[in-house]
C-alpha cells in the first residue's frame, strides 16, 4: 500500500501497476492477490488519504464558526492535493463509482453541512448550492496544480474563498 500511495502521489493514477509492484519489491501476482484490480488499489489509497484528512474534517465540523471550518477544511484538502497528485485526480471523479461514494460520504457531506451552517449565519453567499461544491473543490484543487511558487496555492484558495463570501456579487 505504501508503494502505491507514493507512486500515485508522484506520478498520478496513470502509473502502471507493474511499476507499483516493482517499487514494493513484490511480483505482480502478489500485488493482485492483495488488490484484485488497479481500481481496488486506488480505492484503498483514497480511503487512506481520507483517514489522514479525518482530523481536519472533524475539527472543521466542530468549529464554532462554520465559515472558518469550511475554509480550514478547504485548505487542508488542497494541501493534501499539493502533496498527492493521485488524490487530486481522485477528486475529479464524478462517475458514481466507489471512489465517488467515498468522496461523497466522507468529504462532500461535511462540506455541505458547513456550507449550510455558514449560509445560515450569513457568512457565506446564499446563492451557493451543494451542487456547486464539486466545482468549488476542483477550482481549489487547480491551485494545487499551478506552476509557480508553491506557496501561491494558499493565495489562490483565499481568492476563491473571498468570492464565496456574501459581499461578493453573483455574476451571470
Amino acid at each position: 500500500m505504501r508503494a502505491a500511495r507514493l507512486s500515485f502521489a508522484e506520478r498520478g493514477l496513470g502509473i502502471a501497476v507493474h511499476r507499483i509492484a516493482d517499487r514494493a519489491g513484490v511480483g505482480i501476482g502478489t500485488l493482485y492477490r492483495h488488490f484484485p484490480s488497479k481500481q481496488s488499489l486506488i480505492d484503498a489509497a483514497l480511503a487512506d488519504r481520507l483517514d489522514e484528512l479525518q482530523p481536519a474534517i472533524d475539527r472543521a465540523l466542530q468549529s464554532e464558526d462554520a465559515w472558518a471550518g469550511f475554509a480550514e477544511l478547504l485548505l487542508a484538502m488542497v494541501a493534501a492535493q499539493v502533496q498527492d497528485r493521485g488524490f487530486s485526480q481522485m477528486l475529479g471523479v464524478s462517475d458514481g463509482g466507489e471512489v465517488y461514494e467515498q468522496l461523497r460520504g466522507r468529504l462532500l457531506r461535511p462540506f455541505e453541512q458547513l456550507m449550510r451552517e455558514a449560509q445560515a449565519s450569513g457568512r457565506m453567499r446564499a446563492d451557493l448550492a451543494p451542487g456547486d461544491l464539486p466545482v468549488i473543490l476542483r477550482m481549489a484543487g487547480a491551485a494545487a496544480q499551478q506552476a509557480g511558487p508553491p506557496q501561491n496555492w494558499r493565495r489562490h484558495v483565499g481568492l476563491l474563498l473571498d468570492g464565496s463570501k456574501p459581499s461578493a456579487q453573483a455574476t451571470p
